[in-house]
């Protein structure tokens, strides 16, 4: 019995140990499967995170060409504004032109035509009476009264022509006779400018006063201040030129004669 359980005891082992052989090298190879698995897996793992990278960095590209397009439209969009401003100051400027321009034109065509009627009325004044009997039946001219409107139109159109003499003539004449009409302080204010434009500051200074003593609520006061400030920066008084140009300020806030005198306040010592 010893003899026979021996061997089967032998046997037994040796079946067993072949058995983990085998298990053994199974294992092995599944390790070495599952190694070349984890390595695919890993590879896989890295081609993906450099897809991802490579996204980001695609994304980020378009980040950056989305900024730059928002600051080039922004940009865009300024430069349309400041040529839509431009376009209209411009538009509003022509329009201004156009009218200023169609205002002398037809101011011409005034003065054109009360030059004419001067002319005419100055013929008929200086010509020849006929003592005949018949010329004093049948000819009887006579001189024109020249209205006030009348006569300030054609003093003014010698002052615009250049023919001061005349025109300075023309304006006194005028507040003379009609001294207490709507037009007397523009013609005073015309007689000191045919003053200054002959580089006769104290005698236009004279007559700017005038304006602004006797015609305080004329709107050419504001005028007659911004000369006399001139005039007294050319005669070198300083004083009185800073005194004309700060009442102007103080008194005509809102005009554009203001807006000079601040200029000419803020150029002098």
């Amino acid at each position: 019995m010893r003899r026979l359980l021996f061997p089967l005891i032998m046997i037994s082992l040796l079946l067993t140990q072949c058995a983990s052989r085998k298990e053994i090298t199974q294992f092995k190879q599944d390790m070495v499967y599952l190694q070349q698995n984890t390595n695919s897996i890993q590879q896989d793992i890295h081609y993906i995170r450099q897809g991802i990278d490579a996204q980001h960095a695609e994304s980020e590209k378009i980040r950056q060409a989305l900024a730059e397009m928002r600051e080039q439209v922004l940009v865009l969009q300024d430069e349309t504004s400041r040529t839509k401003a431009e376009l209209l100051t411009e538009t509003g400027s022509l329009r201004a032109q156009s009218s200023v321009l169609d205002g002398k034109l037809e101011d011409d065509i005034n003065r054109l035509s009360q030059f004419i009627r001067k002319i005419e009325s100055r013929n008929i004044a200086n010509a020849p009476k006929d003592t005949t009997s018949a010329g004093k039946q049948d000819v009887s001219p006579e001189i024109p009264v020249e209205a006030p409107e009348e006569l300030y139109k054609m003093a003014y159109l010698d002052f615009s022509c250049g023919m001061y003499s005349m025109a300075l003539e023309e304006f006194h004449k005028y507040l003379i006779d009609y001294p207490g009409t709507e037009l007397a302080a523009d013609a005073r204010y015309w007689i000191g400018e045919i003053y200054y434009s002959k580089d006769d500051f104290t005698s236009a200074c004279d007559e700017f006063t005038k304006v602004v003593a006797d015609y305080p609520q004329s709107e050419r006061v504001v005028n007659a201040l911004l000369k006399l400030g001139i005039c007294s920066i050319n005669l070198n008084q300083a004083e009185n030129a800073n005194k004309y140009l700060n009442q102007i300020i103080q008194r005509f806030p809102q005009s554009e004669e203001a807006g000079i005198a601040q200029e000419m306040l803020d150029g002098r010592p």
